[in-house]
């Protein structure tokens, strides 16, 4: 027991001969300043700090970059197609379980759209470009390149059964029923003929009682031919 205390002892004078001569070392170096932060060089009642917590010297360089700021300008494009996705099939049960809900979640979390305070993360920003990569093939330059009914296209490719349905439902909209329209001129023919004969029919105060009929007989008739034995 007493050789145990007597290790135990040693180690305490060691430890405090190491804490002194750290505490020499730093003595002898050039005084230590913090920097914390410096309502001199920027007036906190006009100017916004998107991170409360960042100390102010840190803000001379700019919060967000300009090819971060490029690349969040073009997922705000594909952001627009996708939503207009999301808008035709919310409340969809395959909706829920399609590759385009996360990328929607995805957008929303990266581009920080429901809180809306410019706080952007560049680990987030590159993991949405990987995300784009592997699963739609889409670079920077090509969301640029394209229109936003090519990527919504793109992007409803990789959900089979939306894509399906949106198929069907341009069907039952009258997406694919042009074939339709010699029965509209045919309607709108009967209705200049009728107009044509009942057009003129309206009491003046000359003729205060105008009448027209129309009759039209129709008569069908079936011959039966004998055949002579």
């Amino acid at each position: 027991m007493s050789k145990l205390l007597t290790q135990l002892h040693r180690s305490i004078e060691a430890r405090a001969e190491l804490r002194q001569t750290r505490t020499d070392i730093l003595k002898s170096l050039a005084p230590l300043q913090k920097n914390a932060f410096d309502t001199r060089r920027t007036n906190q009642y006009s100017d916004y700090n998107p991170r409360a917590n960042l100390q102010y010297y840190h803000r001379s360089d700019p919060f967000i970059s300009k090819p971060a700021a490029e690349t969040i300008k073009v997922f705000f494009k594909l952001k627009t197609a996708a939503d207009s996705i999301k808008e035709d099939f919310t409340g969809d049960p395959d909706y829920f379980s399609s590759y385009c809900r996360v990328l929607c979640a995805a957008l929303d979390r990266t581009l920080r759209v429901e809180q809306q305070d410019g706080d952007f993360f560049q680990p987030q920003l590159d993991y949405l470009k990987e995300l784009l990569y592997l699963r739609y093939r889409l670079g920077e330059d090509d969301i640029r390149r394209l229109s936003e009914k090519e990527l919504r296209t793109i992007i409803l490719d990789r959900d089979e059964k939306l894509a399906y349905k949106q198929i069907y439902a341009a069907y039952n909209n009258g997406g694919l029923m042009k074939q339709s329209a010699p029965e509209v001129k045919l309607q709108a023919a009967n209705d200049t003929l009728v107009e044509r004969l009942f057009g003129g029919v309206k009491a003046t105060a000359d003729a205060k009682n105008v009448k027209r009929s129309v009759t039209i007989t129709i008569d069908d008739s079936i011959v039966d031919i004998k055949k002579e034995g």
